[in-house]
């Protein structure tokens, strides 16, 4: 068990995570904060470039690119296992490159995975039919580097809003499902013939979105805590100093001795005063016997 003392100097200087000390989730301050807005526009720009090929991607390889049915599951398939791996890696990665800023590091890999990402849809749109090893790559190309979105506006947002992260994570994963409802219309507007005249006209205004709104967080993007993560004071446990310890150690120390030595004066004083009643006690008795005695000789002699 721990006691609320060593508590107390655990908690030292750091955000009390106790129940009674939760902060509420400041939403005005979320939701009129510049640099999580940013990370919102480019979650959707980036939703919209991921989901085209997750719920498009085996019609596009095979009325566009024509490859037959039995190949377009692997084709499909192939370029999430690159992503995942890319996702895993992405972490450390961004963990290593100290030489730059945080703030840096998280719009690098922003740029990086949109710009990718871009480039795969404007190859796809341009590129003919016939050039099918050349699609499959760019296809795989922007499905793998749009993992990297978690290292660079995912964790940006996170950053920024800090203990209240999980309200920014709920708001991405919104626009997620969002996007997942609002492209089947798109598509079906744009591209309802599959052709590939189509679909380079759908892919060119992806392609568009992306960089849109990846411009929009590079100027916007931070990784700092904003300010309205500071807890107040009321949920902070001031850290102790050495000396403040020595000192109430002291002071343990000398209530403690003085306690004992008042016990030990009243324990005295007790036994003094139980000392002194004994005493009197036996001389009461004394004179008693000694009255007595005097009484029977005087009553003998008169009876001589």
């Amino acid at each position: 068990m721990v006691s609320d003392k060593e508590l107390k100097k655990i908690e030292a200087g750091k955000t009390s995570l106790r129940k009674k000390c939760v902060e509420p989730v400041p939403y005005k301050a979320i939701l009129t904060s510049v640099p999580v807005w940013g990370v919102w526009i480019c979650c959707i720009g980036a939703t919209f470039g991921y989901q085209i090929f997750v719920q498009y991607g085996p019609i596009y390889l095979n009325k566009v690119l024509e490859y037959e049915i039995t190949n377009t599951g692997f084709m499909t398939a192939f370029p999430n296992v690159i992503a995942a791996v890319f996702k895993i890696l992405g972490g450390p990665i961004s963990d290593l490159a100290t030489c730059i800023s945080p703030k840096s590091r998280v719009k690098v890999f922003t740029a990086i995975s949109q710009g990718v990402m871009a480039l795969s849809f404007v190859c796809l749109a341009l590129i003919p039919p016939s050039l099918k090893v050349l699609g499959q790559v760019a296809y795989t190309a922007a499905v793998a580097f749009s993992s990297l979105m978690w290292v660079g506006p995912v964790r940006s947002g996170a950053m920024v809003a800090r203990q209240h992260a999980h309200f920014v994570l709920a708001i991405i994963s919104f626009i997620n499902s969002a996007g997942i409802i609002i492209l089947p219309p798109i598509v079906s507007w744009i591209a309802p013939n599959n052709t590939a005249s189509q679909w380079s006209i759908l892919l060119f205004g992806i392609c568009a979105s992306v960089v849109i709104c990846t411009i929009v967080f590079s100027f916007v993007g931070e990784a700092d805590p904003a300010e309205w993560t500071k807890s107040n004071s009321s949920s902070q446990v001031p850290p102790t100093t050495l000396s403040e310890t020595v000192q109430q150690r002291d002071g343990a120390i000398s209530i403690t001795v003085n306690e004992n030595i008042d016990n030990d004066d009243n324990s005295g004083g007790d036994v003094e005063r139980g000392g002194a009643t004994d005493n009197t006690d036996k001389i009461d008795s004394t004179n008693v016997d000694s009255t007595k005695a005097t009484n029977a000789e005087t009553h003998r002699q008169m009876l001589i």
